[in-house]
């Protein structure tokens, strides 16, 4: 009966699974496509290698107000600063409706013997939370990170967040470019 056979599908196969399958597209390769009339003629792959594109990450820190002895909650209390390092820069957002003062721009500096630390922090003084908040966003847009890290952000920085961006009115998955795939 096996002689019979020609080809078998699994219908639970998604189909651009099936067609890279079937073509020999292998994930971790580069490949050529040319068209011809809006479709694709011709598939191969680069002969030469070439250097990926260069990885571009983002981490991030929340800081925030709470009420003495307790843990912060985003119903009532604020983000108060936002720091980022993205490549050698790093960055401080403040909000200006919490802290007291204009931050100006500053070296760091934490093992002078070393020198492999040491960066300029550029400083956003914004007025509100919600410009803070918004400075972040446009961070993350203009930079573009293929990597977003933060320190317990899955439990702490980034729900945190969530709730305040969207008690501003504004999408926090629009602006974080990012979706949960569950709950836990």
């Amino acid at each position: 009966m096996l002689d019979y056979l020609t080809d078998i599908r699994e219908f639970d196969v998604p189909y651009h699974s099936r067609v890279c399958i079937d073509l020999g597209i292998r994930v971790g390769l580069w490949y050529n496509f040319s068209f011809f009339q809006g479709f694709i003629d011709k598939i191969s792959k680069f002969k030469e290698v070439r250097a990926p594109p260069p990885m571009r990450y983002l981490a991030f820190d929340i800081e925030t107000t709470k009420l003495p002895n307790k843990f912060p909650d985003p119903k009532i209390d604020h983000v108060m600063m936002i720091s980022i390092m993205v490549e050698a820069q790093a960055i401080l957002i403040i909000n200006r409706a919490i802290c007291g003062q204009d931050v100006t721009e500053f070296t760091y500096d934490p093992d002078p013997t070393k020198k492999e630390y040491k960066c300029n922090v550029k400083v956003y003084n914004e007025k509100t939370e919600k410009n803070l908040l918004e400075r972040f966003y446009d961070v993350i847009y203009d930079y573009k990170p293929l990597i977003i890290t933060t320190f317990n952000g899955d439990f702490f920085d980034l729900p945190f967040m969530e709730e305040r961006t969207n008690f501003h009115g504004m999408n926090f998955q629009e602006k974080m470019y990012m979706t949960k795939n569950s709950e836990n």
